[in-house]
């Protein structure tokens, strides 16, 4: 955002900082595109927010809310998803089962791509392919005293780096693994929320 890049931008999934940039500007996103519902790009400074390390801005990614009973989720629903690049030739597929009963809530996903090097108009750019998988699940409940959220989230990535030499051929294998808990209680007229992380 605005020339900055790696640690300068932060990227968010879910109200949870995301680290993977702190090793290089060439990690890739450890975040799944195929389970996101939205996304806010928050230009310029926000380190009042986020920390210092926001100084370009802030990527926000935002997966659904996680089904409620009590506002007519069915116990058990699914979502399948299917995408083609033609560019790389990237085939990319997702599967999400979601629902809730009484107090409780899941979504389970597993998701995966696979592409080959990408074109350019003038030719192919060797050793640019990638492929990833990717699963998470979540489990929620609501009560009137609040609702608690546990989410666990696994990225497994291959991604190829282009380089000036075709004869060099580097690449990344990239695993992240992310758990996260939720809470949200009511008091009084506000509400108390505490969040907590480890990646």
């Amino acid at each position: 955002i605005r020339g900055l890049t790696s640690q300068r931008v932060l990227m968010v999934r879910d109200g949870f900082r995301q680290e993977f940039q702190q090793w290089g500007d060439e990690h890739h996103a450890q975040i799944d595109p195929l389970t996101v519902d939205r996304v806010e790009v928050l230009r310029g400074p926000n380190s009042l927010l986020y920390g210092s390390d926001a100084l370009g801005g802030v990527i926000a990614f935002s997966r659904p809310a996680l089904p409620d009973a009590s506002q007519g989720a069915p116990k058990l629903a699914g979502k399948t998803v299917f995408d083609y690049y033609s560019n790389n030739r990237q085939v990319a597929g997702g599967l999400s089962l979601f629902g809730a009963s009484g107090p409780v809530g899941y979504r389970l996903s597993l998701t995966g791509r696979d592409g080959d090097a990408f074109r350019t108009p003038k030719a192919k750019v060797p050793n640019s392919a990638a492929k990833d998988v990717n699963g998470s699940g979540t489990i929620g409940f609501r009560r009137e005293w609040g609702q608690f959220d546990v989410d666990y989230g696994r990225t497994k990535q291959e991604v190829e780096l282009p380089e000036a030499d075709p004869a060099e051929t580097p690449f990344q294998k990239l695993t992240g693994d992310q758990v996260a808990l939720h809470t949200n209680v009511p008091v009084g007229s506000t509400t108390l929320e505490a969040m907590g992380a480890f990646q």
